[in-house]
């Protein structure tokens, strides 16, 4: 499935939230539409992240202490 979705690249959103605690976005290299199928959570404040265009496009509601667990 990894080697289908390789070449992928997801198209930013626009930013509309910030990188803070709790908050899922893709990772991405930092250049324009370089998002492709790896996603992360926000362990803390990551708003440094806003500026290169890293968006979320989820938030953690419940569970975040099995997450900080890991």
């Amino acid at each position: 499935m990894s080697a289908a979705w390789h070449d992928a690249r997801v198209v930013d959103d626009p930013h509309v939230h910030s990188n803070t605690r709790a908050t899922m976005s893709f990772a991405k290299t930092g250049a324009p539409d370089s998002a492709t199928t790896q996603v992360f959570v926000s362990y803390g404040d990551n708003s440094r992240l806003d500026s290169m265009r890293f968006t979320p496009f989820g938030e953690v509601v419940e569970g975040m202490g099995a997450l900080d667990a890991l």
